[in-house]
């Protein structure tokens, strides 16, 4: 049972994957013109007091930072709470107690040139929506205050982003149906046991 749902979502998404790619930069920017958003730096969007900062991320993007702030990767990342059975589903920043991400210090990315795709696209994400996908916006301080970068560099970004994304949860999903470890945490490297 659990198999034949795997390989189901696995065709899901190849077909989603096929269609994030032929999706059109232009499209996406124009339809982020009118929000004219700048980052502010205000590191809202990093502390839970603002909501939840949950930032999932690659290995390939925890590895960037560890390498940029000279910081072990168990210190920056740990385990999703997202799981199917005893399986994690990727990483996430850590966070402090107060529920700040590890990387902030003064209200302030310590990783900003490197930071995840999801934290260089907030406040904006792709979100499947029947046969296509819709652009989603949350909250943030930046919005209206006029683009600090042009819309079309940031659909670039997000299309990225939802590409990167759609390909780490293939290669999870072949990982799981290949391999006979069902705990520890799921990449798309392998399986990493705890």
């Amino acid at each position: 049972m659990m198999r034949a749902m795997l390989e189901h979502r696995r065709r899901i998404i190849e077909h989603s994957l096929e269609r994030a790619r032929a999706l059109s930069e232009e499209d996406i920017a124009r339809e982020l013109a009118p929000y004219e958003w700048r980052c502010m730096r205000c590191g809202r969007c990093c502390s839970a007091r603002f909501g939840d900062n949950t930032v999932q991320l690659s290995r390939e993007e925890a590895e960037a930072i560890s390498r940029h702030m000279g910081m072990p990767l168990h210190e920056l990342i740990e385990p999703s709470p997202l799981r199917i059975g005893s399986l994690r589903l990727g990483w996430v920043l850590r966070r402090d107690k107060e529920g700040q991400c590890v990387l902030l210090r003064e209200g302030r990315c310590t990783a900003y040139p490197v930071r995840p795709m999801l934290c260089a696209t907030y406040p904006f994400w792709l979100r499947e929506e029947g046969d296509g996908f819709e652009l989603e916006c949350g909250e943030c301080e930046g919005l209206g205050m006029g683009w600090a970068t042009s819309p079309l560099e940031l659909a670039g970004a997000l299309k990225r982003r939802l590409v990167c994304e759609l390909e780490e949860e293939r290669c999870m999903l072949c990982h799981m149906l290949t391999s006979n470890v069902h705990e520890g945490v799921v990449d798309s490297r392998g399986i990493w046991r705890l």
